[in-house]
């Protein structure tokens, strides 16, 4: 009886153990989320654990559909009960959704060992109240706009909460070309929504359509670690905050393509201009340049808008215009300041007074919605004539008398003493006719012995010509050495990049090499090579270009070292080839 007691109560032992095994085989694998209920921007933790199994099966591929796995953290721990060893294998994972919805933790796999789905409620209802820590918005946009004006898109971010980590996103517009402009730094302000104390960093961004169609604006995504002042649910791995996803909301534009008119397409807010000289008002005169510097500013657009001003002066002026300065100018509040800033030599070629003509701007009036003109005035300048020297008589000198015979005073004196004066400020006097007819004669005497010393410097110089000019090439008052110290001076102020300097020393080193030529250096120049040529070319470029212009001496030491070279090799073979054989004595029959 005992034994049928015993053997019927180990039959139900064993009967209970196989009944259990196949729940605990199926238990192997277990995922478990934090919470079964989220918003669309919050993140969920996953635990997963697999008991004895093979933990590098485990295929997460299945919850990338709908979930976004931003961080994993992977750890195992062994277990020794009664001499059975087991071993656990826990993953903990961050999930964001992909979308709201009723998604589900799908079924995962490592090996045989299978987890059962999990559904999760997604909800996409803003956040209000306490569960509104984090909000991320966009300013007011327009519906419509014209091509190369300007949407001022504004991105701000309130948040009653410490943030770690964060990292938002900047504009992508879609649809049309689009130049994105970030404007200035984050401001930081403070503000009070629903009762809550919120800080907010506002960022401005200058969105400039280049093309006609739909601008689409896609939301900016924001994603922090945000502090938690309490532990919700499990946390094994010692995570401090909840990893949140926020992002604004969506926008479409429609961008107009610009109004057909003759004039530039400047599509603005305001548009002002400055005029201003180099000395205000500006002092003309002949010969001497005076820098005009016109300024021009246009809101709500980019500078490659603004047309390069065209300024027609009376052809008694020559202008000479320089490169346009543009720069795009930020403003966190207006957006875009475009600027175009250009300054006009302007050389008066008469004395008078004369009229500058009028500059107007044509542009788009982005408030009025209409073609908009602002004008600088016609400008009426006098010119002065070119500044003389002119003789004022010193004091003590013999007083002149003018036409009649009669002192002009102890000022009028014969004495000279010259001062710059502007030659319509000076009053010639008379003399009389005797002092008139001796300073005649005085300046004829001092013309005639001027001609004298000409002649006798003229001949002079022919002599010394035709001197030189029996000289050989290298010349008898040019030496050598003289020769090669003259070359590597040259070379030294090509080197240095000075072209007043290297134009001085090779005139002396092409009067030493050519000294029978009146003109060296275009001996040079005809005889040399190409690239002698070019070089000349380009140190006369230099030198005499209106513009300022950076020489490179490279050219000209490479061609003169050529031509030492050749000189040399020239003189070296003409110095080693031989006469020609003279004929034989008796020459053989026949030849």
């Amino acid at each position: 009886m005992v034994k049928g007691r015993m053997k019927a109560g180990f039959v139900w032992v064993l009967t209970l153990a196989t009944l259990l095994l196949p729940f605990h085989v199926c238990a192997q694998l277990q995922v478990k989320p934090a919470r079964n209920s989220i918003g669309a921007d919050e993140s969920l933790r996953v635990e997963i654990k697999l008991l004895d199994g093979d933990a590098d099966a485990l295929d997460l591929t299945p919850l990338e559909h709908d979930f976004d796995i931003v961080s994993r953290a992977r750890g195992s721990q062994v277990n020794i009960i009664n001499g059975a060893m087991s071993k656990i294998n826990t993953w903990s994972l961050l999930l964001l959704p992909k979308h709201s919805g009723t998604l589900t933790l799908p079924r995962l796999c490592a090996g045989s060992s299978c987890s059962e789905p999990v559904v999760i409620t997604v909800s996409d209802t803003p956040a209000t109240g306490d569960d509104a820590k984090l909000i991320l918005e966009h300013g007011s946009l327009p519906e419509r706009v014209f091509v190369g004006q300007q949407v001022l898109y504004k991105v701000r971010l309130l948040t009653r909460v410490a943030l770690q980590q964060a990292t938002l996103s900047h504009p992508m517009p879609e649809g049309v070309e689009c130049e994105v402009i970030k404007l200035g730094e984050d401001v930081r302000s403070e503000t009070y929504r629903d009762g809550w104390h919120y800080d907010v960093i506002e960022l401005a961004y200058a969105l400039v359509p280049q093309r006609s169609g739909t601008l689409l604006i896609p939301p900016v995504t924001l994603e922090a670690e945000v502090g938690e002042s309490r532990t919700r649910g499990f946390d094994p791995f010692g995570g401090r905050g909840q990893l949140v996803r926020r992002r604004s909301a969506s926008a479409e534009i429609t961008v107009e393509p610009p109004v057909r008119t003759e004039h530039p397409w400047i599509p603005a807010q305001t548009l002002k201009v400055e005029d201003s000289w180099a000395q205000n008002p500006p002092q003309l005169r002949v010969g001497e340049p005076a820098t005009r510097t016109i300024t021009v500013q246009a809101s709500g657009t980019t500078a490659a808008r603004l047309e390069e001003i065209e300024f027609t002066p009376p052809p008694e002026f020559r202008v000479y215009p320089d490169q346009a300065e543009r720069e795009n100018i930020p403003d966190v509040n207006s957006g875009l300041v475009a600027q175009l800033r250009q300054s006009i030599a302007i050389v008066p070629r008469e004395a008078g007074v004369f009229t500058l003509p009028a500059i107007s701007f044509t542009w788009w009036d982005m408030r009025a919605q209409r073609w908009s003109t602002t004008e600088i005035e016609a400008q009426e300048v006098s010119v002065l004539p070119v500044e003389r020297i002119v003789q004022i008589p010193a004091q003590g000198a013999t007083p002149r008398a003018d036409r009649d015979g009669v002192g002009v005073g102890p000022d009028a004196v014969d004495e000279p003493k010259q001062a710059a004066v502007p030659q319509t400020q000076t009053k010639q006097t008379e003399t009389k006719p005797v002092v008139d007819t001796l300073r005649w004669q005085l300046a004829t005497a001092i013309c005639a012995g001027g001609w004298i010393v000409s002649l006798l410097l003229w001949w002079r110089y022919a002599s010394k010509r035709r001197r030189v000019s029996r000289q050989k090439t290298t010349g008898e008052d040019c030496p050598q050495r003289n020769l090669a110290r003259l070359e590597h001076t040259l070379l030294q102020a090509a080197q240095r990049r000075e072209p007043k300097e290297a134009r001085h020393q090779l005139q002396q080193w092409a009067a030493c090499l050519y000294p029978a030529s009146a003109t060296p250096l275009d001996t040079l120049a005809q005889q040399g090579s190409d690239a002698m040529t070019t070089a000349l070319a380009e140190l006369n470029a230099a030198l005499y270009a209106e513009a300022d212009s950076s020489w490179d001496g490279a050219a000209l030491a490479l061609a003169v070292r050529n031509h030492v070279r050749e000189s040399k090799d020239s003189a070296r073979d003409t110095n080693g080839r031989k006469d020609p054989e003279l004929p034989p004595l008796y020459p053989q029959a026949g030849a």
